[in-house]
């Protein structure tokens, strides 16, 4: 879903949105174990859920908000080392809570850099019921982020978009291994910003496109 909506004549404008979904295997048990992968590779199907809030001016500044939850529902097996004797368990590797905010400023059309926090608390692993000892981390970022929207076609709707977490506080559980720095890079393409423009919305009058 996204709602978006337009506050009185200075076309400031308010933007909700949501999503729920599934993540699938998508990576090793040590991709999976980094905490800054906790949104992304995982060994189990993953229901997902996820909610972002924005505020932006006409003259370009704007504040936002963000949070993602998964959860795990059930163990990944993985081999154990058991005094010389290996051992196959189920472990259930991956729930996580994340939530971040910052501002940001449009420039040049398209181009938008922002910086912020961002907070993740990786909740421990799991095995027989009980927790995992070394396992859980509860991490906080400083966050540089930078993405461009083309705006003509052919490639209108396509983004661009890039980020930098720095770790300023790393509550670890136990002896784990954890990140100095983590660097993301990604593309998203907007189907719907081909559609013939609709009427600006009203003031506090929703309609049912993106951003």
């Amino acid at each position: 879903y996204r709602g978006r909506w337009a506050l009185g004549p200075g076309r400031h404008v308010l933007r909700l949105g949501g999503e729920l979904g599934a993540s699938f295997p998508t990576g090793g048990r040590l991709a999976a174990e980094l905490q800054a992968n906790a949104g992304f590779a995982s060994q189990t199907v993953n229901p997902l859920a996820h909610l972002d809030l924005s505020f932006d001016l006409r003259s370009g500044f704007g504040w936002f908000f963000s949070a993602d939850v998964r959860y795990v529902p059930y163990g990944a097996p993985q081999q154990m080392d058991h005094g010389g004797v290996v051992v196959t368990h189920d472990v259930q590797s991956g729930s996580a809570i994340s939530y971040g905010t910052g501002i940001r400023y449009r420039i040049l059309g398209g181009l938008v850099p922002s910086v912020g926090i961002h907070a993740l608390h990786r909740l421990p692993d799991r095995m027989g019921g009980a927790d995992v000892a070394d396992s859980g981390v509860h991490s906080l970022y400083v966050a540089v982020g930078l993405s461009y929207t083309f705006q003509r076609r052919p490639v209108k709707g396509l983004s661009l978009h890039a980020s930098l977490l720095v770790p300023v506080v790393q509550w670890v559980l136990g002896t784990q291994l954890v990140e100095a720095l983590n660097v993301t890079v990604g593309i998203r393409w907007s189907f719907q910003a081909w559609n013939r423009p609709r009427p600006e919305p009203g003031p506090l009058q929703a309609n049912r496109v993106l951003p």
